[in-house]
């Protein structure tokens, strides 16, 4: 995939996404594995208000999905499942409030 933009890449990731079954992606990247949350570069098309849940809560703290990918290169599969751990199951009930019930982390 070959972009010029920002946005060109937001619109093609937003495609392929859909594509693939899943109308929402986030695209999170930190130059060293690490550095802090805070400096990572972010792209995405999810529901702002599951976002500012999601970080009013600091819902980054006990998210198995971040924890996942911090520590494995396999990928991480979003379902009910895999927050089973409370904290993480509220995360869960958040997230599928605003449609966010299936996904993959890579």
């Amino acid at each position: 995939m070959q972009t010029r933009t920002e946005s060109d890449w937001l619109a093609a990731c937003s495609a392929i996404s859909r594509q693939a079954g899943f109308p929402y992606f986030l695209f999170g990247h930190l130059a060293h594995k690490l550095a802090p949350l805070s400096d990572a570069k972010i792209l995405h098309n999810m529901p702002q208000a599951w976002l500012h849940s999601y970080l009013t809560e600091q819902a980054n703290e006990t998210d198995p999905v971040l924890q996942h990918c911090a520590l494995n290169q396999r990928p991480f599969f979003w379902c009910p499942e895999n927050f089973e751990v409370l904290q993480a199951e509220a995360i869960y009930a958040c997230a599928a409030d605003f449609g966010l019930k299936f996904g993959l982390a890579l």
